[in-house]
């Protein structure tokens, strides 16, 4: 998960709702958040079809700078990675599906295909790169200069569309599952024999043990667990043993959809990519 070190945060039942950043690509062209880093007190926005990057100050959230990208066509995530000082993005380019791996400044330092399939992003504390592919219901772990490490294919324990995934300290992974249509909105624990640990979920719905597309997720250094419920405009929060606490933030505190979250566990900030027509922005939510 590559975080800073810090021992451990508790999490407020009221949320601060501390900055809403507009970045000019949803201001201007309407365009949606795909990824939110932190790297070097800095924060990352890489927004839908744009090939620039917007980077802010991640105290103060006053904006730094841009940098293009030439290489960066179709984002679909962006994470960093604090001990190789760098970003992944994951990215469509026509028929080519790739990661590329930046610096801060938007330096391309590598880039590898993916075998056509592109998906969300995270990164372990080995400092791997973990890619979970939608379509596919497949995940693929990559070495950071782009080595495949495993893949897993996740239909074969009844994962299917997964949304992200975030590799734990055991080697097993969370993996959230649910999309529109589909019977099962879920986060289940699945190891690398395809066997689902736990879970939590079944069934789509708005109570305390249900999930409506649950679209990313975020951990913190305790194993507590934080689910973007798209669905149901909030983020739940959930336990290391998958029990469910409580909503962290929601529609009370200004979040329609949440696409993708961030946890700044060092300053207790929690990051919401708020994907709502008209009201694309980043909001940032005191939570410790």
């Amino acid at each position: 998960m590559c975080f800073n070190s810090v021992v451990g945060i508790e999490y407020t039942s009221d949320p601060v709702l501390i900055r809403t950043i507009k970045t000019e690509a949803g201001l201007k062209r309407g365009k949606s958040i795909k990824g939110i880093a932190l790297l070097n007190n800095e924060l990352f926005i890489v927004s839908h079809s744009e090939s620039e990057v917007e980077v802010y100050d991640s105290t103060t959230f006053e904006f730094r700078r841009r940098w293009q990208l030439n290489e960066l066509s179709n984002a679909e995530d962006a994470v960093s990675c604090v001990r190789n000082r760098c970003l992944y993005i994951s990215d469509s380019r026509e028929n080519q599906k790739m990661i590329l791996r930046v610096d801060s400044e938007g330096k391309l330092i590598t880039k590898w295909l993916t075998n056509s399939e592109i998906g969300r992003l995270s990164v372990t504390d080995e400092s791997t790169v973990v890619l979970v592919v939608h379509d596919s219901s497949t995940l693929k772990e990559f070495s950071p200069d782009g080595t495949l490490i495993q893949e897993l294919d996740l239909k074969l324990c009844g994962v299917i569309h997964p949304m992200h995934a975030i590799k734990l300290a055991n080697g097993h992974f969370v993996v959230t599952q649910g999309y529109l249509g589909d019977p099962i909105h879920r986060l289940c624990e699945v190891d690398t024999d395809r066997k689902v640990i736990k879970a939590f979920g079944s069934e789509k719905g708005s109570g305390n043990r249900q999930l409506t597309n649950p679209t990313y997720l975020a951990i913190d250094r305790e194993g507590s667990i934080m689910v973007a419920d798209a669905g149901n405009g909030r983020v739940v929060l959930l336990g290391s043993n998958f029990e469910f606490k409580r909503e962290i933030a929601s529609k009370n505190d200004g979040i329609q959809i949440p696409a993708r979250i961030r946890l700044d566990e060092l300053n207790g900030r929690l990051h919401v990519g708020e994907y709502k027509t008209g009201n694309r922005c980043l909001l940032i939510y005191g939570i410790k």
